[in-house]
C-alpha cells in the first residue's frame, strides 16, 4: 500500500484492507467452530474480552502479531493458515495430512540412526512412485 502524499490511503486500498480483515475474521471463526469452541472460551484463553474475539471475527479489528501467534497456537494451525497465505514454490500450496504432521512432530525424538533409516525407507518408496513402471512403458 502506497499512502498518498497527504498520508491517506486510496479508497480502493481501504476497501481491500477491510475485505481482507473480514476474510481473516471469517477464517478464524470457521476454525474456532470446527474446534467446537465458543468465543468466551477462546477469549478467556487468550486473555482478551469476548467482544474483542467477536470484533476480530467480524473483521472490525486488526490484530497484532502476538495475538495472531496466540490464535495459531490455540487452534493448532500456522499463522499462514489464518492469514490465508499459500506456501511452497511458486505459491503452490502443499497440505500435509494431520496424521503425517503428528508423526513428523516426534521425528526429532528418534536417534540419528533411526532417523536416517526412516529417511532411506521413505526414499525407497518415493523412488518407486517416481519411476515409470515397465508396464506403463510398453503400453
Amino acid at each position: 500500500m502506497q499512502p498518498l502524499r497527504s498520508g491517506k490511503m486510496k479508497r480502493n486500498e481501504t476497501t481491500t484492507n477491510e475485505q481482507e480483515l473480514r476474510v481473516i475474521g471469517e477464517r478464524l471463526a470457521d476454525i474456532r467452530k470446527e474446534r467446537g469452541r465458543g468465543q468466551t472460551d477462546v477469549a478467556d484463553e487468550l486473555g482478551v474480552a469476548q467482544s474483542m474475539v467477536s470484533r476480530i471475527e467480524r473483521g472490525e479489528v486488526r490484530m497484532h502479531a502476538e495475538l495472531l501467534a496466540h490464535f495459531a497456537r490455540l487452534y493448532d494451525v500456522t499463522p499462514n493458515d489464518i492469514l490465508g497465505f499459500e506456501s511452497g514454490k511458486n505459491g503452490a500450496s502443499m497440505q500435509i495430512p494431520r496424521r503425517l504432521q503428528k508423526r513428523l512432530a516426534t521425528f526429532d525424538k528418534l536417534t540419528k540412526r533411526d532417523r536416517d533409516s526412516l529417511i532411506r525407507l521413505m526414499d525407497a518408496f518415493l523412488e518407486k512412485v517416481n519411476k515409470p513402471s515397465a508396464t506403463k512403458a510398453t503400453k
